[in-house]
């Protein structure tokens, strides 16, 4: 189909150690994003139809460590659409 791009992305973060005597350990994680977008016209005009699913399985993960035993949760699973219009 013309027009269609569909694309997808694997994201890996092996374990780390949360704190700094290396007693709490955040295991490894795995988090699949899927895309699409769809590009047309409306007359003379270009628009592009955006969606996306980021963490498509529902994974619990921890985004990041910061400072000694500070561990922030990653998103859940979350759906994004968007148009683009130029003129």
């Amino acid at each position: 189909m013309q027009g269609l791009k569909v694309g997808g992305r694997v994201i890996h973060t092996g374990a780390q150690w949360a704190d700094s005597g290396n007693r709490l350990r955040v295991p490894s994680w795995n988090r699949l994003d899927l895309n699409a977008s769809y590009a047309t016209k409306f007359g003379n005009t270009p628009v592009r139809f955006n969606a996306s699913v980021e963490n498509v399985t529902g994974k619990r993960y921890w985004i990041g460590l910061f400072g000694d035993g500070f561990a922030m949760a990653g998103a859940p699973r979350t759906f994004k659409l968007a148009a683009t219009v130029s003129f």
